[in-house]
């Protein structure tokens, strides 16, 4: 072989490297169409999945939905829902119900939840079943939260936390801060942290005053201190 030859081949091959380029980019378009069509193609039998599941049961928050458990809150009005749809979305519910895998018919049971309003059920309730959630006057996200922590329902504690972390402000972090605690709620608390250390000195008063206030109702000796401490005339 002469370096003709050699020549002529390297001459060939870079004729042919823009040709190549151009087949791997369509190549490429291609397999990302490809790919979209079958996630679209997923999403929508997935969707005729919901609609068919939905199809012979109202919306869970119309008045005639019904279901063979009954929650029971503090205004003591009804809220139903299937124990398998709970059951599935909250081991502490599947353990409550005692869900009986042989599929053995059990009659409507009832649960009461303390400190609950049957408009915070509902909504626990329909994002049991949905998982959407709109909260109101009626059902704020805080009391949501504290459903969702005594039911270990993981999603919707997140989608609470998510909602009262994006609306933290000086009448609220001390309040949001306390039921980050009680609630185990990690985002919340570190949301709450985080406009502390951005609004230390405005914060630290109030959060200073508050437990003044909170901590003298109960013990006389912060109280008799925080009278000592007073300016006299």
């Amino acid at each position: 072989m002469g370096l003709e030859d050699i020549d002529l081949r390297l001459e060939s091959s870079n004729s042919n490297c823009g040709d190549c380029k151009i087949r791997e980019r369509v190549c490429l378009d291609q397999s990302v169409v490809d790919t979209l069509n079958k996630k679209q193609k997923r999403l929508g039998e997935f969707e005729k999945k919901v609609l068919f599941l939905q199809a012979l049961e109202p919306n869970p928050l119309s008045a005639d939905f019904r279901g063979d458990v009954t929650l029971v809150g503090s205004d003591e009005e009804p809220v139903y829902a299937h124990r398998f749809i709970l059951a599935g979305k909250s081991l502490v519910f599947r353990k409550m119900l005692d869900i009986d895998t042989n599929g053995k018919e059990k009659g409507n049971e009832i649960v009461r939840v303390d400190g609950a309003s049957s408009p915070v059920l509902r909504l626990v309730v329909n994002y049991c079943y949905t998982a959407e959630i709109r909260f109101t006057e009626d059902a704020p996200a805080e009391k949501v939260l504290e459903v969702a922590h005594k039911f270990g329902i993981a999603g919707l504690k997140g989608v609470c936390e998510s909602e009262l972390s994006t609306s933290i402000n000086k009448e609220n972090f001390c309040n949001r801060l306390v039921l980050a605690h009680m609630c185990e709620a990690r985002d919340l608390n570190g949301a709450v942290a985080k406009y502390f250390r951005a609004t230390f000195e405005e914060s630290y008063t109030i959060l200073a005053e508050r437990l003044c206030k909170s901590l003298a109702g109960s013990s006389p000796i912060v109280t008799e201190l925080k009278t000592e401490c007073e300016p006299h005339p």
